[in-house]
């Protein structure tokens, strides 16, 4: 693992991905200005919805992608921009997934659950059940698709769920499922993945990042050390949102490095007192 000195934002969305409109262009601009070292787009591949009307996404144009990608790595060549995906798992669809990513070489894959059973998390629908019940759904589903499928990176907003959950505690702590965290944090560091830390639930003003620091502590104590950032970012703004809040955090946890994904290989990043700003200036 080739150890670098800087810190990209390994999760965010262009305009090539449904719900986001963030020209790539902008997604640099904001990550210099807050002081990261590059950025990963990791636009969505959702093959069994798109929107809200369930349309087949037209967005994704892979060709155009990687051009517009190539030509940023050229004006940028000291400046990390990779190429990645955001793959909802659906057991139903992983074969059209697989072809989809070998028909479409990336840096990074993440591994993300953003459907149980037919049902999207975000209406409020899904949480007419008790939150106990949903949340332990959630991590089900979570276990199974990392032991189903293979061909990915790093397992993506583990506690996604909470973003849109209706309870009025919207947490998902480790007391709570400990078992069951303990099972899929053992599948992730036995199969060699790396656990992300997304940003969001702090941009989102949940208080929390996903996951939370106590399932990263837990995570450290199995044997857990590949660490991604991201911030999950559908708008510019939101690009390399609080990493010098979670990069302290990690370091009071006792992490050293964090990592990112280029040409499907953890590249290694040793954590130090950051110099990232919270907000561009």
């Amino acid at each position: 693992m080739k150890v670098q000195s800087f810190i990209i934002d390994c999760h965010t969305h262009s305009h090539f991905s449904f719900g986001s409109t963030m020209a790539m262009q902008d997604g640099i601009t904001q990550a210099q200005a807050v002081g990261l070292g590059g950025i990963t787009f990791t636009d969505h591949v959702e093959f069994a919805y798109s929107d809200d009307d369930g349309s087949v996404d037209k967005l994704f144009d892979s060709k155009k992608r990687l051009q517009e990608i190539q030509a940023l790595q050229q004006q940028y060549p000291s400046f990390q921009v990779l190429s990645g995906l955001e793959i909802g798992y659906e057991p139903q669809i992983m074969q059209e997934v697989e072809h989809f990513i070998m028909q479409c070489p990336v840096d990074c894959v993440i591994n993300s659950v953003h459907r149980i059973d037919g049902i999207r998390l975000s209406p409020p629908v899904f949480y007419e059940q008790p939150k106990q019940q949903a949340y332990a759904r959630y991590l089900l589903k979570i276990e199974e698709s990392i032991i189903e499928y293979d061909n990915f990176d790093v397992v993506g907003h583990l506690g996604y769920i909470c973003r849109y959950a209706t309870y009025a505690d919207k947490a998902l702590r480790y007391a709570e499922f400990a078992e069951l965290f303990d099972r899929i944090l053992k599948i992730i560091i036995t199969k060699g993945k790396a656990l992300e830390i997304n940003t969001a639930g702090l941009s989102l003003n949940l208080g929390f990042t996903h996951p939370d620091y106590d399932i990263l502590k837990r995570y450290k104590e199995l044997g857990g050390i590949l660490i991604t950032l991201g911030s999950d970012a559908h708008r510019a703004a939101r690009v390399g949102d609080y990493f010098g809040t979670v990069v302290q955090e990690l370091m009071k946890l006792g992490f050293t490095q964090v990592c990112y994904v280029k040409n499907r290989k953890f590249v290694m990043v040793p954590l130090t007192v950051p110099v990232l700003r919270e907000k561009a200036v």
